[in-house]
């Protein structure tokens, strides 16, 4: 026994190991799904906000060059014009202060008002604060003018690596190199300065001072002197400048207007820092070499907030994660807003920088726990399955191998038992033939007590081979049931008269206690094998009990007729009860180790009760002794 257990554990652990990586590599290869699965949603948020500062910035820059200021003319050719869709501010965009436009000699211009000299009482404190960041702006491009020109480039060069470097691999990339794709956006909206055709009408309509007519534009110089200051043309000059060509990216060709026909060239937008909590966003429109500046305040803020309630607040993933904003003005956190669930310690962190003009911007997604996949249940329950499987399956091995290792060892003490259970009889025959033959016995009386030894140790042997043949008969289920209807009471009576020689030769009692029952079918022989047997364990396990007494009882109970035994004896382990009736069991204690028996009594009578579709059980008694009760249907019944 102990070399199989050595086997089973052997077998177990060698079972168990790869078991256990092959889990354990399936539990990774889930998390790096779920991974990637919330890094793909992350940047798919990311994108959409993306995509809404995309939107923001085309509708910028589809906006006509005179549309930033009081007037506008709405087509090209028109000759009347109307009142700037700037002029009033939306409600849904509470986040710009402003639209404003910076002329080439530092004045204001802005679609608000149509004088800024008569400004209306309602909008002072507005115009006030355009007029204040106009001026901080004129400080800004003299002084950071170069400044401005590198953060311009390396954002043009910095920007691809951070948002790529971002995006590790996930189950997305083995279908699609989105990388690559993203890479080439390094910019939202127009990468490159574009050449825009506008009529004479809306070039006066920039190059006027509201509320005056055409003003006298200032010669503006190359980009290295753009910032100094210039003198004012004479009328004619003026008038004379806006047929002059246009100076194109690139290219120092000069292209001259025909048929009241004007190229302006608009240059992407871009974003100076006015102060921490307002942006200036515009772009630049040259007109004759000089450039104007029009765009539009962003409130920091009030931004952020929007973003983040707009692409995130009302997201599923806002109830596992955490949305970070951040305003970066050259290396320095101005302002920062977060929302979503707070994270202390991520597991999870993703992040990225958009493109200009928003370069200033930087966001970052964390998550504490990423949530688990249907994959992930599924597998824990088929782990349990399995586990369960192969724990019963490797119990229900054991228990079978040891089954049959204690049915072995108890066959060979069932063959040790039998020989000397044969050998004693046998034994005391040829003893008791040799003393006759050797005339020991003096009279007939000691000749006739000698021939009624013979006949028990006769009967006895007899008793005990047929009980052998009767159990491989059993085994091998050649014995056949005679089933007749009765009583016990026969078969009672023959039991008291074949066992009575025992039972005084032993000092014992048999009291019986049968009431009047109804007839049901059962094996007339079978049913005395099984009496004989009962009364003949109780004998023998009770021997060397106080009180000698047996008691046998008959009742009829509903509709099941009850035969029960009780002795005296020392009565029968509690974890044994369920044992004696097994083949060849016999409990190991100091009485069976100095009681003779075989142990296929008890295991005899289940299978004769159990054969005569009944049922059988042991119980100790409260004070001594133990009860053998078997239990018969009537359903047979005559």
């Amino acid at each position: 026994m102990k070399k199989i257990k050595l086997l089973l554990i052997i077998f177990s652990i060698s079972l168990t190991i790869p078991l256990f990586f092959l889990v354990l590599q399936t539990y990774q290869g889930l998390q790096q799904e779920e991974t990637a699965k919330l890094r793909f949603f992350a940047n798919t948020l990311f994108d959409k906000m993306g995509e809404k500062l995309a939107d923001l910035i085309s509708l910028e820059e589809n906006r006509s060059v005179d549309q930033y200021n009081f007037t506008y003319l709405p087509l090209p050719g028109q000759a009347h014009s109307r009142r700037s869709p700037l002029a009033i501010m939306p409600k849904d965009e509470s986040y710009i202060l402003g639209y404003l436009q910076n002329n080439p000699d530092g004045s204001l211009q802005t679609p608000l008002v149509k004088d800024l000299s008569t400004v209306p009482l309602a909008k002072q404190d507005l115009v006030k604060q355009l007029k204040d960041i106009n001026r901080i702006f004129n400080r800004k491009r003299i002084t950071d003018s170069k400044s401005l020109a590198a953060s311009k480039s390396k954002a043009g060069t910095g920007l691809n690596s951070k948002i790529i470097k971002s995006r590790s691999k996930g189950f997305a990339s083995q279908y699609l190199d989105l990388s690559q794709s993203r890479s080439k956006k390094s910019k939202l909206g127009y990468q490159e300065s574009r050449v825009k055709e506008i009529s004479a009408g809306q070039v006066f309509n920039v190059i006027k001072k509201e509320g005056q007519g055409a003003a006298a534009p200032v010669a503006s110089n190359r980009d290295a002197d753009l910032f100094e200051k210039t003198k004012p043309m004479s009328q004619k000059d003026e008038e004379s400048a806006y047929i002059q060509p246009v100076a194109e990216k690139g290219s120092k060709a000069r292209q001259y207007y025909q048929k009241d026909k004007f190229q302006v060239e608009v240059a992407p937008l871009q974003s100076v820092f006015i102060n921490d909590g307002q942006i200036f966003i515009f772009r630049r429109v040259i007109i004759n070499e000089q450039i104007y500046r029009q765009g539009f305040i962003l409130k920091v803020k009030l931004f952020l907030n929007h973003l983040s309630a707009t692409c995130f607040a009302n997201q599923p993933m806002a109830n596992f994660t955490n949305l970070s904003l951040q305003v970066i003005d050259q290396g320095r956190q101005t302002k920062v807003i977060s929302s979503g669930i707070m994270v202390d310690q991520p597991l999870f962190s993703l992040n990225r920088r958009f493109p200009p003009p928003f370069d200033f911007l930087f966001t970052t997604l964390t998550c504490r726990q990423i949530p688990a996949t249907q994959s992930r249940m599924t597998l824990k329950i088929v782990l349990a399955v399995l586990g369960l499987v192969l724990f019963m399956g490797f119990f229900a091995i054991y228990q079978s191998v040891r089954a049959v290792v204690e049915l072995s060892e108890r066959r060979s003490n069932f063959v040790s038992s039998v020989t000397h259970e044969l050998k004693t009889p046998l034994t005391n025959i040829r003893m008791y033939i040799e003393m006759l033959e050797m005339g020991v016995a003096r009279d007939i009386a000691q000749e006739r007590k000698y021939f009624k030894i013979l006949g028990s140790e006769s009967e006895r042997l007899s008793h005990l081979i047929n009980n052998v043949l009767e159990l491989s008969r059993l085994e091998q289920k050649q014995r056949h049931f005679a089933m007749e209807p009765g009583t016990l009471k026969q078969e009672v009576a023959k039991a008291i008269i074949i066992m009575q020689p025992r039972l005084d030769q032993a000092g014992f009692s048999l009291k019986t206690e049968i009431e009047n029952i109804s007839p049901f079918y059962y094996d007339r022989e079978v049913m005395l094998q099984i009496l004989i047997n009962l009364i003949e364990n109780s004998i023998k396990f009770g021997a060397k009990s106080i009180t000698k007494e047996i008691k046998l009882k008959i009742t009829q109970q509903a509709d099941n007729i009850q035969l029960s035994i009780a002795d005296k004896g020392p009565g029968i382990a509690p974890k044994a009860l369920k044992k004696i009736f097994n083949e060849f069991y016999r409990e190991k204690n100091n009485l069976t180790r100095t009681t003779g028996g075989t142990g296929i009594g008890l295991t005899l009578v289940k299978k004769f009760t159990t054969a005569m579709h009944g049922s059988i059980s042991a119980s100790n008694n409260k004070e001594f002794g133990c009860t053998i009760l078997l239990v018969f249907p009537l359903k047979e019944a005559a």
